[in-house]
């Protein structure tokens, strides 16, 4: 099959938007099509040219390593009428302010397809499909489910446990406890030996083969005969035998400890106190400084790391006049920024270098690039007219001061290229709170 990678359409790029804003996403079906595309453009299709076949989705699913998540459909020929080439696979989504349904990903085989064809020519197909996508908080995705059992929900699990444990059946040995926590007497086992004891002789001394009786409860509460040689054996485990001594002192009776008995400093007795006055030196176990200021500065001068957090809440403003900066009370030798709910941005997981740690010595008083870690221009769909997009950014550092911007221009076939709003990209989305963490 010539499938290649799924391409998000411009319907979808104005879900991913409204998604970002907090409206979360909603996933309705995987429709699947034998239309060719022609010299028509994936990324702007609304809907399938040649719409064959729709699936409901079972559930979607975190990856492990939580980049990405699964979207899992179940393709099943047994409601075929008649077989179809399969070209086209698109992931339904709907739009949240307009209730539109439309094509969120999209892709085409061309004529390098699969045929997909019906029971009755003697072809079963049951399989599980999985798209990827890359969106990775999957509690604000939604989806019109189909119900297949084979993907149960937490809930449903949980309500499957609390049916079991209510049911009368469920634990047919379960002892019940009364109302004062104790096992009811009807439900005891037999444990009375005092008729076969009734009997018995007393006996005063005991030696090592005489037994005690008692009930095995490993064994139904059967009479079973204990040596009380073992009795001695375990009761000298618990309890210190009377031949042993404390500092040549039995232990036969009551006795009186001295402290010099176990090595102990008397009740009443004196330390020089010379050498604890003033200001405890180093050398003593101390920090040689009079004040909290004064150590700490004498901590900075010992080379101690600083370390600085704070926080911002982006303004909504972007580009090479509106740049972010923030400013910090010493020399940060490492800083690094990070924002909820921007994860897959540049500055989170790929600006300098594909990490968000900023060292402030590869910088200077005037702004400089930063290539992007991926291509500087990426073509997303086929025909006359691609579509194209640059994304680039800056960074300088004077006085203690990081200031950073990015520029993020887009091209659509012979046109001029056009800066888009790349405030996201900045991390000064309006109204996201950001964080930051510097060490110096």
């Amino acid at each position: 099959m010539a499938f290649t990678k799924l391409k998000l359409t411009t319907f979808g790029q104005t879900i991913e938007a409204k998604r970002h804003q907090g409206k979360g996403i909603h996933f309705t079906r995987v429709a699947i099509g034998d239309g060719l595309l022609g010299n028509g453009s994936m990324i702007n299709r609304t809907e399938l040219v040649s719409e064959r076949h729709s699936m409901l989705i079972d559930g979607i699913l975190s990856t492990d390593d939580a980049k990405q998540s699964a979207v899992v459909v179940t393709l099943d020929n047994s409601q075929f009428e008649e077989g179809f080439p399969y070209r086209e696979l698109a992931l339904m989504a709907q739009d949240p302010d307009t209730q539109e349904e439309g094509v969120y990903l999209y892709d085409n085989a061309g004529q390098e397809c699969e045929y997909l064809d019906t029971q009755d020519g003697g072809v079963v197909i049951y399989e599980r499909l999985k798209l990827l996508i890359r969106v990775e908080q999957t509690e604000k995705i939604t989806f019109v489910a189909s119900g297949n059992p084979l993907y149960l929900s937490a809930e449903d699990v949980q309500e499957m446990i609390r049916q079991h444990n209510e049911s009368v059946d469920a634990h047919p040995k379960k002892a019940d406890l009364g109302e004062d926590n104790k096992v009811l007497p009807e439900q005891l086992p037999e444990m009375d030996v005092s008729t076969a004891m009734a009997g018995f002789d007393t006996k005063d001394a005991l030696a090592d083969a005489d037994g005690i009786v008692i009930t095995d409860s490993a064994a139904e509460n059967t009479g079973k005969r204990v040596l009380f040689s073992k009795v001695k054996e375990l009761l000298g485990k618990l309890y210190v035998p009377l031949t042993r001594k404390i500092n040549t002192k039995a232990l036969s009776s009551d006795i009186t400890l001295s402290a010099a008995d176990v090595g102990a400093a008397a009740a009443s007795h004196t330390h020089a106190l010379d050498a604890l006055t003033g200001i405890l030196p180093v050398n003593k176990g101390g920090t040689g400084q009079s004040s909290l200021d004064a150590l700490l500065a004498a901590l900075k001068q010992a080379g101690a790391v600083q370390i600085a957090t704070g926080s911002y809440v982006g303004t909504g403003t972007y580009g090479a006049d509106h740049p972010c900066s923030l400013t910090f009370d010493f020399l940060p030798t490492l800083i690094w920024l990070f924002g909820a709910g921007f994860s897959t941005m540049a500055w989170n997981s790929q600006m300098l270098a594909n990490k968000s740690i900023v060292s402030p010595g590869d910088l200077t008083i005037a702004f400089q690039k930063y290539p992007f870690p991926f291509e500087d221009g990426y073509q997303s769909g086929g025909g006359a007219y691609p579509y194209e997009y640059v994304l680039e950014y800056y960074a300088a550092f004077q006085n203690n001061t990081l200031r950073w911007y990015a520029k993020y221009t887009q091209k659509s076939g012979n046109n001029q290229p056009v800066e888009m709003d790349s405030a996201a990209y900045q991390l000064n989305a309006a109204g996201t709170e950001y964080g930051w963490i510097a060490f110096g």
